[in-house]
């Protein structure tokens, strides 16, 4: 498609542990991102959100991570194939990441507005070809770093930082964690990226923060036409604000679609089983709160050609031990990978619909 932006196929990450085995963290992966797309990537701690995100960026530190397999398309090239001086070129300027906690992500040493405007300097953002008229007009006469530092000031406005001016000069700790996030938007919405990766953005946030940083996140994906990877556990973030939902488990895709079929149609048993834990205010006090049993894989034990579910699905039989399950398609744009789907399908309507 000509709106393509990103396609990662068969992305497959491992990590070495120190006894020599081989922690498979993202196990044949594959998506699609189209332009200005908000897609959401779901699954619990531990089940490759996060790797696959990194794997994107080349930002895989080995010994003991590695890339072993797969291609990272972006705007058609393969970025497994760049060199590291032009990986370096995309980070920041095409592709940006807000990454888990903002107080470890800033550098405590530097001033907010000298976080702000290295990417923008070292990316030429403010440099004359760079600016739209409007711009000209308004940091025209100004030299490049009072050009960055005005648009910084401009960008701590823009996720409501109150009074930018002045708190461009003042230090990560001298911002609460929901301006220390907003921060970190500013930072990574600098050089107009055409896709944005936020890594669990409302993580340690209170729920109030948690609406604004997100309603930011989505106002600046729609004005500049930025495609949003979202990566979360949090239900209710992607039904407000995805377009398409990637379910993850085991470093591997179990389904995937728009998000009214994942919400209203899942198929796959785990993504049913998150679906029944969202807490819900139509059920009475005393209905209890739904739980998925057992614990995530340790992928350094779980045999490649099974299904990684298998030990915790109410459905599994003797063959989910043995068969890896391929993602196939069950209606336009939406896929599970289940040998059982029909049947935790059928089951689900009942269960989904009255709680």
């Amino acid at each position: 498609m000509e709106d393509t932006l990103l396609e990662v196929r068969h992305l497959k990450t491992s990590f070495l542990r120190e006894d020599g085995t081989e922690l498979r963290a993202v196990d044949d992966m594959s998506y699609t991102v189209h332009r200005g797309e908000c897609v959401a990537i779901i699954g619990e701690s531990g089940s490759g959100k996060s790797v696959s995100a990194l794997s994107i960026l080349r930002l895989i530190a080995y010994p003991p991570g590695l890339i072993k397999a797969g291609e990272i398309l972006f705007k058609g090239r393969d970025l497994m194939k760049l060199s590291n001086e032009e990986m370096e070129e995309i980070r920041g300027k095409e592709i940006s990441m807000i990454f888990q906690e903002p107080s470890t992500a800033l550098n405590p040493v530097l001033t907010i507005g000298d976080q702000i405007t290295e990417s923008i300097l070292i990316h030429g953002r403010v440099k004359d070809e760079n600016l739209t008229e409007e711009e000209k007009k308004k940091y025209g006469s100004m030299n490049e770093k009072e050009r960055a530092y005005a648009l910084a000031e401009d960008l701590l406005a823009k996720v409501d930082i109150p009074n930018p001016d002045v708190r461009v000069k003042d230090y990560p700790f001298e911002f609460s964690g929901g301006m220390q996030q907003r921060a970190m938007i500013a930072m990574a919405m600098a050089c107009n990226p055409d896709l944005l990766i936020a890594d669990e953005p409302t993580t340690a946030l209170d729920v109030t923060v948690q609406a604004q940083v997100l309603e930011q996140l989505n106002q600046l994906r729609r004005e500049y036409d930025t495609a949003l990877i979202i990566i979360t556990h949090n239900l209710g973030i992607v039904a407000r604000y995805a377009d398409t939902v990637k379910i993850v488990y085991g470093g591997k895709i179990v389904e995937e679609g728009d998000v009214y079929q994942i919400f209203e149609h899942p198929h796959h048993p785990y993504t049913i089983g998150l679906i029944q834990a969202v807490p819900r205010l139509d059920l009475p006090r005393d209905h209890g709160l739904h739980t998925i049993p057992g614990e995530p894989p340790d992928m350094s034990k779980i045999p490649s050609n099974c299904c990684a579910f298998a030990a915790r699905c109410p459905y599994a039989e003797p063959e989910c031990s043995r068969k890896r399950p391929p993602l196939v398609k069950v209606d336009e744009g939406h896929f599970c990978a289940c040998l059982h789907m029909d049947k935790a399908q059928e089951e689900a309507k009942e269960v989904l619909s009255d709680g």
